[in-house]
């Protein structure tokens, strides 16, 4: 999944949380950044093999790597 969509239902989910449980806002900027920066991995990843801090370039070579594995 694309950052972009990631954020916005880490978004919705922690709203949700927040609204369900009153978790705080605390509990809110817990699971809203875990939403998406676990995936930071990836980058980092992708930084070490590649020595680029381009996100773009990131999400190109993970498409490639993708459609290699599934052929």
């Amino acid at each position: 999944m694309y950052p972009k969509p990631h954020i916005i239902l880490g978004f919705l989910f922690s709203l949700l949380l927040v609204l369900t449980f009153s978790i705080g806002i605390s509990g809110f900027l817990l699971v809203f950044l875990s939403s998406f920066l676990i995936d930071f991995d990836h980058f980092m990843i992708y930084y070490f093999y590649r020595g680029k801090l381009s996100l773009k370039a990131a999400l190109k070579w993970y498409d490639k790597l993708e459609e290699k594995t599934e052929a």
